[in-house]
């Protein structure tokens, strides 16, 4: 469609450039604004970004996901059971029919599960991982920190420079 949903965003940010902003002068005004130009260059990388970022996020945190509760399997402490429980309900979890559209929703459900439980294994690793044999938790530790530092240098665009900068 056209004009495309980019397009629309990168047309609001001229609009607030070149007709607003020279307009404004109070300090709080212009601050909120600058928030504003922030938010829409974040939608504008977002919009077109976003679901190829969440479908291959999905696909890499399955991976580690797999591997970890490979490693957690067999640990008979009620945290590591409930964890790997939780692990396998969502990678068996068929999260949409094959044949339909991957929309961005659908992918950001089943990635926000994921995430919660990266974040419920970060935790258990921090607070349980003495319950697993030596070396276990260590490996767990430093697949899952290399997974994170991945995803923040994949996603870096979407925020830098939307976000940095002088908030006045």
């Amino acid at each position: 469609m056209r004009p495309s949903v980019k397009e629309i965003i990168d047309g609001m940010s001229w609009v607030l450039d070149t007709r607003v902003a020279p307009h404004v002068t109070q300090k709080w005004a212009a601050s909120y604004l600058r928030s504003i130009k922030g938010l829409l260059l974040h939608l504008s990388e977002r919009v077109e970004k976003e679901g190829e970022l969440l479908f291959n996020d999905n696909q890499v945190v399955r991976e580690l996901l797999k591997r970890q509760l490979e490693r957690i399997v067999d640990s008979d402490d009620e945290v590591w059971v409930n964890l790997g429980r939780e692990t396998e309900e969502a990678l068996q979890k068929q999260w949409r029919k094959p044949e339909v559209y991957l929309t961005v929703a659908s992918l950001e459900e089943e990635n926000l599960c994921y995430r919660r439980i990266v974040d419920s294994l970060i935790k258990a690793v921090h607070e349980n991982g003495s319950s697993l044999p030596a070396g276990v938790t260590s490996l767990i530790h430093e697949e899952t920190v290399v997974y994170l530092k991945e995803k923040i240098e994949k996603e870096k665009d979407l925020y830098d420079p939307a976000f940095s900068g002088s908030p006045y």
